[in-house]
């Protein structure tokens, strides 16, 4: 019995430095988390969801493959990385409503990305939209902008995974 007196009194010691630093750990100010010199940036580019396909098929897909079947693909996370980094390629290509001396800036502009299969063949469609007026909501991140004119504001090319190439640019006319 003698000796449960110093192991009662060991354990009363601990329970009260226990609640201490519990105490001093609630009560101490908490500090900032340390974050990134850079601010979160949301891209300039978003994958669209597969089911806008319906309205990739009544807005675009009679233009770019009247006869064909569009469906939609998983792409990865690779393939919209290669796309990103082959953007500059946009702005070697021409169309009618391009005068010889414009071209498309592509990182100028957001980017809507859909995930195409035309005849078997994986390709993304690519919808670059000015950033006014759709950059202030995200609604263009979650349904593909259709428009039927808007100049230079409003593209639209096709991106072939396989070969790293684009092709079909579309730039949209004047009212």
């Amino acid at each position: 019995m003698k000796n449960i007196w110093p192991k009662i009194a060991l354990i009363v010691l601990c329970c009260v430095a226990l609640g201490f630093e519990l105490w001093h750990f609630r009560s101490s100010p908490r500090s900032e988390p340390q974050t990134s010199a850079r601010p979160f940036h949301k891209p300039d580019f978003a994958l669209l969801p597969a089911a806008e396909i319906g309205a990739f098929n009544d807005s675009y897909g009679k233009l770019l493959t009247p006869r064909a079947q569009v469906r939609s693909w998983e792409p990865t996370l690779g393939d919209i990385e290669a796309l990103e980094s082959e953007l500059p390629q946009i702005s070697k290509l021409t169309h009618r409503n391009l005068n010889s001396e414009s071209h498309i800036d592509a990182n100028q502009y957001l980017r809507q990305y859909l995930a195409i299969e035309v005849n078997e063949k994986n390709l993304l469609f690519v919808n670059g939209l000015c950033s006014e007026p759709y950059g202030a909501n995200d609604n263009w991140r979650k349904r593909l902008i259709f428009v039927n004119d808007g100049g230079t504001c409003h593209w639209q090319t096709v991106y072939d995974p396989s070969t790293r190439t684009f092709s079909n640019l579309s730039v949209n006319g004047t009212a």
